[in-house]
């Protein structure tokens, strides 16, 4: 375009100086004294005057037009940049923002972490702390009441967020629930507990939404940074290290890290590598723990327990594996692993009763709720009794309870499909699931066990242990009280009338050989069949 109105401008000036030479010969002609030009062609003289004159009138006329047109192009072209940066600076901030808060966004977010970082390491002295934080339960907001509501909570709550704030804190959404806060200088230090208790008790306050009263709280994780940190990744993993451990508290807390939950971090994530070479590496394998008959100490079962045998570890407690387990759901595989070894170690102990004429001798063995939530579960117990065979009360299937609780009416129709196959059913750590109640009478089990914690003070306060037993009584199962470890505690259950126990007093854990050589010794002492299967 500019190329075009230069070149206009230099054929306008060209036409114009043509003009003028012409009428410049002409005069320069009449002075010089040629008139027999003159005087020859004296008609044309006014009219070629005139023509002359209507080249330069036309010729200044469209200098003017053009003059006009290019004016209004520049303009044109000067509201056209004007919106094309308005455009970028509007796509600019969008890029850089979030839509649903309008604050910054992840991208910008980190950009500003890199250069505090950057600044720490250049000034002495300088401080800042990262809060992360996270909205509990929100996943529930939206299956409830839907995405519009759920956006307009996260909003919200990005408002409050701010108004506990500086202005010169930087506060961001990161995406789905979590949002950042990025504080400065000496309320990095000395004010940050302060405001991440501000926090809590705003986001804490109910949110009115659509007609609905709304909570929810925020579990949050807190940073002190320094020039220990190299990059933001290493401050956003103990950030979300902090936080993880806060909502282990429970909702609405927060965490301030600390260098030995980084250490647990990395030996959890080990453990977990670790836990599934051991399925490969065949390092998991099973001990019994007998279960007698209170009264006359006679055996009526054994409890199979996983223990995993660890390369450079050595024993790996159960308590820190099997958790992590449940967690990152290898407890499927390791579960189907415990039932099908101990299916087949279980014709064994059957074998072992059978020789020494006693009458039954079950394996009682523990299943997660996601097995239970399985589909193919009662295919496979199936299975496995009939490729083993093994009669169906030989072996009894314990659930425990606070994860039974969680999902109480889904997994009814699986137990009941067990119980169809005549398998015994079990509540493990009985009385930590306090609305266990209320679902009880619907749930098919055959046998409570008593949590260890309320056998543990039995003998100073029975009342817990004397309730369930009447609660057991009253629906027809029976009771096995685990984790009996003195003879205080073995004589008061007796006087409670408790039927079954199951502890160090009684007998350890101890492998296959052991159990059955315990059978034997127990020739005369191993239950009649109808008091075993029932217990």
């Amino acid at each position: 375009m500019a190329e075009k109105l230069a070149a206009k401008k230099v054929f306008a000036f060209c036409a114009l100086a043509a003009c003028v030479l012409v009428l410049a010969w002409v005069l320069a002609g009449a002075v010089g004294g040629d008139f027999l030009w003159i005087r020859a062609h004296s008609p044309a003289v006014p009219t070629l005057l005139a023509l002359l004159a209507l080249l330069l009138a036309g010729a200044a006329a469209w200098n003017v037009r053009l003059h006009r047109r290019i004016g209004l192009l520049e303009a044109h072209g000067r509201k056209s940049a004007e919106e094309f940066r308005d455009r970028e600076r509007s796509l600019r901030h969008d890029m850089l923002h979030d839509p649903v808060t309008g604050l910054p966004n992840r991208f910008l977010f980190l950009d500003r972490l890199d250069r505090i970082i950057k600044r720490s390491h250049r000034v002495s002295d300088y401080a800042y702390t990262l809060l992360l934080l996270d909205l509990d339960g929100f996943r529930m907001i939206n299956e409830s009441l839907g995405h519009s509501v759920g956006d307009e909570v996260l909003s919200q709550t990005g408002e409050r967020i701010v108004e506990c704030c500086r202005e010169v804190d930087a506060v961001a959404r990161l995406g789905g629930d979590e949002f950042a806060v990025l504080l400065e200088d000496d309320l990095a230090r000395d004010g940050a507990v302060e405001v991440v208790e501000r926090i809590l008790a705003s986001v804490a306050r109910p949110f009115y939404i659509d007609g609905n009263e709304i909570y929810v709280s925020v579990s949050i994780g807190v940073v002190f940074g320094g020039t220990h940190y190299e990059f933001r990744e290493q401050v956003f993993r103990d950030a979300e290290t902090a936080m993880n451990r806060s909502k282990e508290k429970g909702r609405g807390a927060y965490q301030i890290f600390q260098e030995r939950m980084h250490v647990q971090a990395v030996n959890t994530m080990r453990t977990v590598t670790d836990m599934r070479r051991a399925m490969e590496r065949n390092e998991f394998f099973l001990q019994y723990q007998p279960i007698l008959r209170l009264r006359t100490a006679e055996l009526v079962g054994f409890e199979a327990l996983i223990r995993w045998r660890h390369p450079e570890r050595g024993l790996v407690p159960p308590g820190q594996f099997i958790p992590l387990a449940e967690s990152t759901g290898l407890i499927v595989p390791i579960g189907d692993w415990v039932l099908e070894e101990a299916s087949r170690q279980a014709v064994r102990v059957q074998e072992a009763v059978s020789c020494a004429g006693c009458g039954a001798c079950y394996v009682a063995v523990n299943i997660s709720v996601p097995q239970l939530s399985g589909r193919d579960l009662a295919q496979t117990i199936g299975r496995l009794l009939a490729t083993h065979g093994l009669r169906p009360q030989s072996l009894k299937l314990e659930i425990t309870e606070t994860l039974l609780m969680r999902n109480a009416y889904s997994v009814i129709p699986m137990l009941e499909q067990l119980r169809a196959l005549g398998t015994r059913l079990a509540i493990d750590d009985f009385g930590t699931g306090y609305s266990s109640l209320s679902y009880l009478h619907y749930l098919p089990v055959d046998t409570l066990k008593i949590d260890k914690s309320f056998v543990d003070d039995v003998a100073t306060d029975s009342r817990i242990v004397q309730t369930i037993l009447g609660l057991a009584e009253s629906m027809g199962m029976s009771v096995v009280a685990e984790g009996v470890e003195t003879q205080a505690q073995a004589e008061t259950l007796d006087g409670l009338g408790c039927g079954y126990v199951q502890g160090f007093l009684f007998g350890r854990p101890m492998d296959l050989e052991a159990a059955l050589e315990l059978i034997r010794r127990t020739r005369g002492t191993v239950c009649a069949e109808g008091e075993a299967l029932s217990a």
